[in-house]
Order: structure tokens, then C-alpha cells, then sequence
């Protein structure tokens, strides 16, 4: 690396495209194919194209024109109708790739004959001139250097087909990525194209999670820029194959605490705009208590088993009974709301006050003296007694809502 560095100009050596150029050569660890001996004393072909780049100045010119100037005087070595087939088969003129029917029908030939015009492209002679793979060589610095020196290859586009194309040539490994529709140049280390991991985990559709289990695996083989394009075309492709379950657990999550399920459909059609759902869709999504989704006890209110919370083992009336029926046989005396209240949230974390009352006030096994007292049943009033208080409590609740 320090041998490399040297070549560059000293005015911008590490303060442009140049450094991550050459950070990105030695990263591939490319073989440029060269017809002299090992034995040769000369520079390797790679420095002395980069010498032919340097003598172009292109730190006072424009990249893009010098690339484009390179490979067209590569090209020029080949006959023209081979060239004009090549171009057309790797989208190096439009950025769509076509096939060997459709350059044939605009050629008026046969696939097969079309096929045999590619082949002839790469076993033409020039392929194997050192003058010619020079030029060839020179264009992939200079397109490298025209996009910051980024490995990361678009899987569609002009600038995909023509980094592509110029890798093939110079014989660069281009390795497709898994979960995006990306390429890498060179051999990536295994942490670069991600499995989908099992189980799954919200982490897996995080961006700052990704990126640095990226970049734990990669070792600096992708800089930062490349790191974060990964990351984000990873979680967007991951995003899109999620199924309801997934998105209603990613809603509460982002949320931080346990919610009605009116709250979750409006977190939920934010984050995924694209997959909005009406509020019975959500609760029903809910319901089925996927992906670490629990119901905590109170209507329409859910939260995640990560939080602490547990589906209730019984119903809520079943547990005011039995908090009233053991209060009343230790102490002897009749139970106030407020400690029905406060013993049923220790045994449960979310608690609707309303809920609890109407458990309470509406519980036959219970009966409801003044000031919000309560007994068991069988030390209370007379079943007809008991019977009375409830048609009461009911009246009274009618008139609080009817005064609403």
C-alpha cells in the first residue's frame, strides 16, 4: 500500500476519490491478466496504467469524460460490429442489457449467430494485447474514481452494466449480494452477503444493527458509504417480506409500552405506509398474539413478552373474588375498592380502573356494601339482596351514561 501510494499527486493524495482507489485495488486483490513472464522486471500492469491515468491528470478534468474516453479507445482495437453487439448485450449505451433475440431482431440475425459475434469479442486477439488491457485497466480506475472508489455495484443501471462489463474484462470477481440487489467487487469476506437469520429478531430490520454487523464481518473491506448502501438495501427488502404479524410487533415496539390496538393501527400505518390496515384488521392481527404479542388483561390492550408482561392466567373477576374472599377471612372486615386496587396490581402490571370496578360491583360471588365495600356472598345479603344491588349498580350506570 505505501509502494501504491507514492504514484499518487501530492497536492490531493488522501483528500479525494484517488485514496479510496487504490484502498479499493488492494482491497480486491485483483489479478490484471498479463501476457509477459513472472520474471518480467517491469511494473505490474496495473501501476503502469495508473501511470497512464496520472499523465491524464484528472483531478483538473472531469472523470466521467476520461473514462468514457478510455474505454472508447479500448474498444476501438475491435472490430466495429463485434463492439457494437457487446455494447448492446451489457447495456453499455442505454443501461438495459438485451438478450440474444432482441439484438439479433435488430441485427437481423440469429441468436446463434449473435452469440457467435459475443464469443468472438472475448476471444479476439486484443484481449490479450498489454496495450489494450492498459486501456481497459485505466477506465476501471478512472470509473472507480468517478464514484468515490465504492465497491458496491447497482444491480440495474448504466453504471452497474458498465462496471460489470469492465470487470469481466479484467477478469475482477463481481459477486452478486444476498437480500439486495447489489454487487461487490471482488471476493467479499463472509460477512458480506447476510443470511436471513432465524428466529426472527427486530434487529434484523434495523439499520444501525445491520450496518455494524456488517461491519464487524467485512473487516474494512467496504467503507463506510458502501457499509450504510448495504445496510439500508438489506432492511428495505426485508421490510418489504414482512408479513402482518412482524409489522404489528415492529408498531408496538416503536411505541416502548403496552397500547390499545386503535394506537397500533395508527404506529402501524406510519411505519409501513404501504401495507395500511383499518383497526379490525390490527386487532385481529393482535389476537392471535404472534411474535411475542400478548394480551396484558385490558380490553383491546396489548403489549410484548420482552416487556415482562404474561397473558392473565384467569379473569379478572375471578381474581377480585379471590382477593376479596382472602382480605375479608385474615382482617374480618368488609374490603374497600382501594384494596381490591391495590392487591390486583401487584399481581398484574396493567390494570383498567373501570374494568376493575365493573368486576368488582358486577361479580355475583361478591356483595357490594356503601362506600364501595365489598363481601363474599355467602357473608353478605340474601341472594334476593344480592340480586337487588346488582339491578341497582346496573341503574346507576345507566344514569351516568345517559348524563354523558
Amino acid at each position: 500500500m505505501a509502494e501504491l501510494s507514492r504514484r499518487f499527486p501530492p497536492p490531493v493524495r488522501g483528500t479525494n476519490a484517488w485514496y479510496q482507489v487504490w484502498r479499493a485495488v488492494t482491497t480486491l486483490r485483483w489479478a490484471i491478466p498479463s501476457p509477459r513472464p513472472p520474471s518480467d522486471p517491469e511494473p505490474p500492469l496495473a501501476h503502469r496504467a495508473f501511470d497512464d491515468v496520472c499523465a491524464m491528470r484528472p483531478w483538473e478534468a472531469d472523470l466521467p469524460s476520461l473514462r468514457d474516453d478510455a474505454i472508447t479507445t479500448a474498444l476501438d482495437a475491435f472490430k466495429p460490429r463485434v463492439v457494437w453487439v457487446a455494447k448492446r448485450r451489457y447495456g453499455l449505451e442505454t443501461g438495459v442489457p438485451l438478450t440474444l433475440d432482441q439484438v439479433g431482431r435488430q441485427m437481423g440475425l440469429t441468436r446463434m449467430r449473435v452469440w457467435h459475434l459475443e464469443q468472438r469479442f472475448w476471444r479476439w486477439r486484443p484481449l490479450r494485447s498489454p496495450s489494450v488491457v492498459r486501456r481497459f485497466v485505466a477506465a476501471f480506475l478512472l470509473d472507480l474514481a468517478s464514484e468515490g472508489g465504492r465497491l458496491l455495484v447497482p444491480d440495474e443501471g448504466l453504471v452497474g452494466c458498465r462496471r460489470r462489463f469492465l470487470a469481466k474484462v479484467l477478469d475482477v470477481p463481481c459477486t452478486q449480494l444476498r437480500e439486495c440487489d447489489l454487487w461487490v467487487l471482488g471476493c467479499p469476506p463472509p460477512g458480506v452477503p447476510l443470511m436471513e437469520s432465524d428466529p426472527w429478531s427486530p434487529d434484523d430490520i434495523d439499520d444501525k444493527s445491520v450496518g455494524s454487523r456488517l461491519n464487524r464481518g467485512t473487516q474494512e473491506a467496504l467503507g463506510s458509504a458502501d457499509i450504510e448502501r448495504v445496510a439500508h438495501a438489506v432492511v428495505s427488502r426485508r421490510r418489504q417480506r414482512l408479513d402482518a404479524g412482524k409489522r404489528v410487533h415492529l408498531a408496538l415496539r416503536a411505541i416502548g409500552r403496552p397500547a390499545h390496538y386503535s394506537e397500533v393501527t395508527q404506529e402501524h400505518n406510519v411505519l409501513f405506509p404501504d401495507h395500511a390496515a383499518i383497526e379490525r384488521n390490527i386487532l385481529a392481527v393482535l389476537h392471535r398474539e404472534d411474535h411475542g404479542v400478548v394480551w396484558v388483561g385490558c380490553r383491546g390492550t396489548y403489549a410484548l413478552a420482552e416487556w415482562g408482561y404474561e397473558r392473565p392466567s384467569r379473569p379478572l373477576s375471578d381474581m377480585v373474588t379471590e382477593i376479596v374472599r382472602a382480605t375479608h377471612e385474615s382482617t374480618g372486615n368488609p374490603v374497600s375498592f382501594v384494596t381490591i386496587m391495590t392487591e390486583a396490581g401487584r399481581q398484574r402490571r396493567t390494570l383498567n380502573r373501570s374494568s376493575l370496578y365493573i368486576a368488582a360491583s358486577l361479580n355475583p360471588r361478591l356483595v357490594r356494601l356503601s362506600g364501595d365495600l365489598f363481601v363474599p356472598a355467602e357473608e353478605g345479603k340474601s341472594d334476593e339482596d344480592a340480586a337487588s344491588e346488582l339491578d341497582r349498580v346496573l341503574r346507576e350506570l345507566e344514569a351516568e351514561s345517559g348524563s354523558l
